[in-house]
């Protein structure tokens, strides 16, 4: 039995490294007979009969979190099979209470004397109220039922709880290899991220774009975030509204996901007065890779912005000047399925001759020119092709 719990109490261990216990630390203290009968099960821990421990053991994890000083005066025990049981039996009685609620939550049992976990209303507002987002929010608050209270009671108090949990995982994802995350804990960081005292904060921001840009590259985390509705429309939220960091990684995070609703996304974004020049850039071409042609009359305007977007030099290179006209001339080529190296862009000329297979939404700040006059021929070049083809063109 000592050597069960050891290796349950290593597990218990290990798990903490990614989340905080679920239970809370308040609790109703002890009526005096159950508090004497509690201390009367603590000494049977330590009998020498296996089915007395057991049940000890079992009754004790019953009486939930009320239970805690007394397991504490069991941790204080010359008896080394007290101290053991107590020490499994702790985090287990603290978190029998939440069970209770959760199961009542998860099967319906929603009133007055019962109430919904803390967040819920604003959860189910974002994500829906179906028998999967249930289990979904039970699991996070499974997690850390703690830091869900606080979401709903004083969200301003977690500001630096959430840049170090955002850190974690952005570290773990750098440092951890290919190991999935629980749905559990990226739904709780994402709902968390979306709300408005935290998604104004710019380093948690940084480090949670960071953190699901790598998780898109990953084949377990990558089908995740592809396949779970709930952890979609999570994500959705956080690109859309999550801030500059957000809005930059995430459309990369979309790109590589190819989700069906980047090209609204790319819209949105499009239509944001305070998005940077570049994640509008990213967002042309990605309205280009995902909207398909009926996305070229929103495109065309796009060819008389002049705004800088800076400049790339490979070595001693020639630079390479891009403007906002010149990633909606790419995209537009890429659209109508004409070749890109008809049109001397400065990148795909220094590379064999332009025939390099060259995707815009990958990196669109690479398709500008090396000189005006080669960037004014190429787009009088597609102004004639457009003249000639419009009619075929979605209006």
């Amino acid at each position: 039995m000592v050597g069960r719990l050891r290796g349950i109490l290593w597990i218990g261990t290990a798990c903490g490294l990614l989340g905080t216990t679920a239970a809370t630390n308040a609790h109703s203290p002890l009526a005096e007979d159950d508090a004497q009968r509690a201390r009367e099960l603590l000494q049977r821990l330590g009998a020498a009969d296996y089915r007395q421990r057991e049940h000890a053991t079992n009754q004790l994890i019953k009486m939930g979190s009320a239970i805690e000083p007394i397991l504490r005066e069991g941790l204080e025990m010359p008896s080394p099979e007290i101290r053991l049981r107590c020490r499994y039996i702790l985090p287990l009685a603290m978190n029998y209470d939440l069970e209770r609620r959760l199961q009542r939550f998860l099967s319906g049992q929603i009133d007055a004397q019962n109430p919904a976990p803390a967040g819920w209303d604003k959860f189910k507002e974002l994500v829906g109220d179906s028998e999967k987002t249930r289990e979904l929010f039970a699991a996070m608050h499974r997690l850390d039922s703690q830091f869900l209270t606080a979401l709903e009671r004083n969200p301003a108090s977690l500001q630096q709880k959430m840049v170090s949990a955002c850190m974690e995982l952005m570290q773990f994802q750098n440092f951890g290899g290919n190991i999935s995350v629980p749905p559990e804990r990226l739904a709780l960081m994402l709902f968390a991220a979306v709300q408005p005292k935290l998604k104004g904060n710019v380093e948690s921001q940084s480090y949670l774009g960071s953190a699901l840009l790598n998780m898109s590259y990953r084949p377990q985390t990558k089908l995740m975030l592809q396949s779970d509705p709930t952890i979609r429309t999570l994500l959705l939220k956080f690109i859309l509204e999550g801030g500059p960091y957000a809005a930059n990684n995430g459309l990369y995070l979309l790109s590589n996901l190819e989700m069906k609703e980047t090209a609204e996304v790319a819209r949105s974004f499009l239509k944001k007065k305070e998005v940077d020049s570049y994640s509008k850039s990213m967002a042309v071409a990605l309205l280009g890779k995902f909207g398909g042609k009926e996305a070229i009359p929103e495109v065309l305007p796009f060819l008389d912005d002049k705004t800088s977007l800076g400049e790339t030099r490979f070595g001693n290179g020639t630079p390479i000047r891009t403007q906002m006209r010149d990633v909606a001339l790419a995209t537009l080529v890429e659209l109508t399925q004409q070749n890109p190296a008809d049109y001397d862009f400065g990148y795909l000329k220094m590379f064999n001759g332009g025939r390099v297979v060259f995707n815009v939404h990958q990196n669109p700040t690479l398709m500008g020119f090396s000189d005006d006059s080669t960037r004014e021929s190429a787009l009088k070049k597609w102004r004639e092709w457009y003249s000639k083809n419009k009619d075929s063109l979605p209006k």
